[in-house]
């Protein structure tokens, strides 16, 4: 199944080369968030914002075709 995957701010160096911030994935079926995430080579300790089609998901949400996976770094302040 193909997803479109959106990385924003610190996040971006992890996109394949020459794809920019907006990209497709293939992926095998009944992959979740973690999947991209390893697939991209993000460490497992990133934290990130995780949105599935612009609603808030964790890493064990399950994706389906055509689904939009948007990832932002948490921002810390205080």
């Amino acid at each position: 199944m193909k997803v479109k995957v959106v990385l924003y701010a610190t996040l971006r160096q992890y996109a394949p080369d020459g794809k920019g911030n907006a990209f497709e994935l293939e992926l095998n079926l009944k992959a979740t968030a973690a999947v991209v995430c390893k697939i991209l080579g993000m460490p497992d300790d990133i934290e990130a914002v995780i949105l599935v089609n612009g609603r808030h998901a964790t890493v064990d949400t399950y994706l389906s075709e055509d689904d939009t996976v948007t990832l932002y770094p948490t921002i810390a302040g205080g």
